[in-house]
This record gives C-alpha cells, sequence and structure tokens, in this order.
C-alpha cells in the first residue's frame, strides 16, 4: 500500500517540531551547566538563582549562558507553537499563544539580563505563561478521552505546573518575599538552602522535563486531537 506525499509531509513536520523541543532542552541545558561550572565565587546549587548566571562578573560564562537561553527560547517557541498548532481546536490556539509567550520571555530573558529593568517583566512574564501552559496542557489531558493524549502525560505537565506555581508564590509566602525575589541578598550571605533559588531550579527542571517527555510522544505520533498522520 502506497504512502501519500501529504503523509510524508506532516510526518517530517511533526519530526522537526519534536526535534524543536529536544534541541532547546539541550542549548538550555548546556549553557546553564557551562556558566555553573565557571562560576565564580561562593555558592551552591541551591541558593543561587538561574538569572545570576547571565550576570558578568561573577559569571565569565555570561554571554553564553545567555545566547543559550535566546537559542533555545526560540528552539521552545517553535516547538510549542507546534504543539499546538497540532492539538487543533481552540486549546491548541490557546495553547500555542502561551507557549508562544514562555518561548519568547524565556529568550528575552537572554537579552535582557538580571541587572537590566526589563528583566523584572520578561522573567515572571516566562514563569506565569509556563505555568498556563503546562497547566493546560494537564487539563486538556486529563479530560480527553485519552486517545490523541495519553492521560499519563497529565503527570509531568501537573508536576511542572505545581513547581512553577510554587516559586511564583514565593513574594507570597515568604516573610519580606518580594524583595527576597527581585532584590536577591548578596550570595555570600545567603544561607546554603534558599528556598527561592531551589524553588526557581526545581520549577527550571520540571519544565524542561515536561518538554522532553511532551517532544518524545509527539515524535511518536501520540499528541493529536486531530486524526493527522
Amino acid at each position: 500500500m502506497s504512502t501519500s506525499p501529504s503523509h510524508f509531509t506532516a510526518r517530517r513536520s511533526v519530526s522537526l517540531i519534536a526535534a524543536a523541543g529536544w534541541l532547546g532542552v539541550t542549548l538550555i541545558v548546556a549553557a546553564t551547566s557551562i556558566a555553573l561550572l565557571r562560576y565564580r565565587g561562593p555558592f551552591t546549587l541551591l541558593n543561587l538563582t538561574i538569572s545570576e548566571l547571565g550576570l558578568l562578573p561573577d559569571s565569565p560564562a555570561a554571554g553564553i549562558f545567555n545566547a543559550g537561553l535566546i537559542s533555545g527560547g526560540v528552539c521552545l517557541l517553535v516547538f510549542l507553537v507546534g504543539l499546538g498548532m497540532r492539538l487543533g481546536g481552540v486549546i491548541g490556539a490557546l495553547f500555542a499563544l502561551l507557549g508562544a509567550t514562555t518561548g519568547m520571555a524565556t529568550a528575552l530573558v537572554g537579552v535582557f539580563p538580571v541587572d537590566h529593568a526589563l528583566h523584572q517583566v520578561v522573567g515572571p512574564t516566562c514563569f506565569v505563561a509556563g505555568l498556563l501552559s503546562t497547566l493546560l496542557f494537564a487539563v486538556n489531558a486529563l479530560l480527553g478521552d485519552g486517545r490523541f493524549i495519553p492521560r499519563w502525560l497529565a503527570l509531568p505537565s501537573l508536576s511542572a505546573s505545581a513547581c512553577l506555581g510554587l516559586y511564583i508564590s514565593m513574594p507570597l509566602l515568604l516573610p519580606d518575599g518580594i524583595n527576597q525575589v527581585f532584590a536577591a541578598p548578596d550570595v555570600a550571605t545567603r544561607p546554603a538552602i534558599w528556598i527561592v533559588a531551589t524553588s526557581e531550579w526545581i520549577a527550571f527542571s520540571a519544565v524542561l522535563l515536561w518538554v522532553s517527555i511532551a517532544a518524545w510522544q509527539l515524535a511518536l505520533g501520540r499528541l493529536s486531537l486531530t486524526d493527522a498522520p
């Protein structure tokens, strides 16, 4: 039985979208790892915020980190918008909009490091849009019949939502939380485990894990609200 050219085109499109997701995760993880390895001064992974890796002079690899966020953010934008198109309908369109916002805000975090005034806009936007994206995906997976989105995918998505929600809630949960989040104390005076930084790293990791899993399922042809190949 022959396969139509449109089938191959659709499969290739899905593969490229999935590859964009994996590439985005790889670029961000690689840039973050390099910046961490080259960071100067006393710190632990649990008391240094992610954005501080993009700030000179303490982070000599700030340029690499910011470039990784920019390129990785663009890849995530392509992946999330493509995933939304694959989902289809109103839900897919809304997901694509939220995904585009998440990816663009991620890239802009690299354009406007933590010492730039606009960082206080693009940083929170990235986390809030990410929360709404993962939550919408989880609800969609739970309410569907499981044919086009496996219900188990709600688990990594809800986990990412919960982690993002926890980090976003830090200004409300902590005494003087707004200052702790938006005007971080000097690294040398922070506790070894600082909940603001710890919750941010957990949220960061949970989102990248969710993207990786979603890209894997998309590559297998298991993420669609339509009967597209």
